[in-house]
């Protein structure tokens, strides 16, 4: 644009120039003649002002154009000063963790070059406790096994201290008729017992109800728990013995409630015996589960007022089957008949007739 306002100017100087030279030939100018000299003047005037705004407008774009562009470079400046700082930043930081890793490597070696080798901790004491039914010498938590008092003469309850005997595997008590008191709910901290026997024949001092503490031995495959002075309800919790291959509540005439389904869930059971018990209710339907059972006792069970499952036709194991003296109501289902047609399983559902399977 200023190249062209000045273009203009240099073309309306000549124009005037020309006017000049043409009046000069002449005597005079007329008015109009002057008249348009100095409207070009005006003009020429104007123009030179125009000219001079566009070269200002020029140079102040040229300054903000020149402005705008030097910001740009500062802040890229800026922008790569900070990328370098923080990669300087970055470097420090990885060595000073890179010098404790170090320091620390260092540290250790020192220690185990100067540090002395301590002893190993003596292991805890074994618990030691004295039960004169068994011996004059100590019982030990780690040592002591096998507690056999079958038949004793044994007086006294049966001790707390047997729960601390943690290495205990076998604890028979059966027929020690003298033994008096409650069963102890420590013995559910005995984990490694894998037989339990509670067993009275005839009248005994054991009373209380079954602990249900007795859930927690897990390894349990003999369980016995058959005297009379027990009470109270069969605990659900002996549904998780899984490993039991015989449960036995024979003898505990003073049992009450019903028969725990849970019970279906031991499906290791070889043996299950309910004799002389006064449990009540159904005989349960999961019992159809004990597959491996071959003796199967629901005797003088008089509170049990039901038909017999048709699950028990599904225990093909069976070789010992008994409702003797038991209220069951109805006779025996087929699938119960057709296990003893051929004469391998004893059946009896009352005190004179065996095999009843007709």
């Amino acid at each position: 644009m200023a190249g062209i306002a000045r273009f203009v100017l240099a073309c309306l100087v000549v124009i005037v120039s020309i006017v000049y030279e043409v009046a000069s030939t002449q005597d005079g100018l007329t008015n109009l003649q002057r008249l348009q000299v100095a409207a070009i003047e005006r003009a020429i005037a104007a123009e030179e002002r125009r000219a001079t705004a566009q070269t200002q407008l020029d140079l102040a774009l040229d300054h903000q154009y020149n402005t705008r562009k030097h910001l740009e470079k500062r802040r890229q400046t800026n922008r790569e000063k900070h990328m370098a700082y923080r990669r300087r930043i970055r470097r420090l930081i990885r060595n000073m963790l890179e010098e404790v890793k170090r320091n620390r490597v260092l540290m250790r070696q020192r220690a185990s070059i100067t540090a002395p080798v301590s002893p190993p901790a003596p292991p805890p004491p074994e618990f030691m406790f004295t039960w004169s039914c068994v011996s004059s010498e100590p019982l030990g938590s780690d040592t002591t096994t096998d507690i056999n008092l079958k038949d004793s003469t044994c007086t006294g309850t049966i001790p707390t201290e047997l729960g601390a005997l943690v290495g205990l595997t076998s604890l028979d008590l059966e027929d020690a008729l003298s033994l008096t008191g409650s069963i102890p709910t420590e013995l559910g901290l005995l984990t490694q017992l894998t037989k339990l026997d509670i067993r009275m024949e005839s009248n005994s001092g054991i009373t209380g109800t079954i602990p249900t503490q007795l859930g927690e031995l897990t390894q349990l495959v003999v369980l016995g728990l058959g005297t009379n002075g027990l009470t109270g309800t069969l605990p659900t919790e002996l549904g998780e013995l899984t490993q039991l291959t015989s449960l036995r509540f024979d003898r505990s005439i003073s049992l009450t409630g019903t028969i725990p389904t849970e019970l279906g869930a031991l499906t290791e059971l070889e043996r299950l015996d309910f004799g002389s018990n006064v449990v009540s209710g159904t005989i349960p339907t999961e019992f159809g589960q004990l597959t491996q059972l071959t003796s199967l006792v629901i005797e003088s069970c008089l509170s049990i007022t039901a038909p017999i499952p048709t699950e028990l036709g599904l225990l093909t194991q069976v070789t010992y089957m008994s409702f003797s003296g038991s209220s069951l109501i109805g006779s025996p289902p087929t699938e119960v008949i057709n296990l003893c047609s051929s004469g391998a399983m004893t059946f009896l559902i009352n005190q004179d007739t065996t095999n009843a399977c007709v």
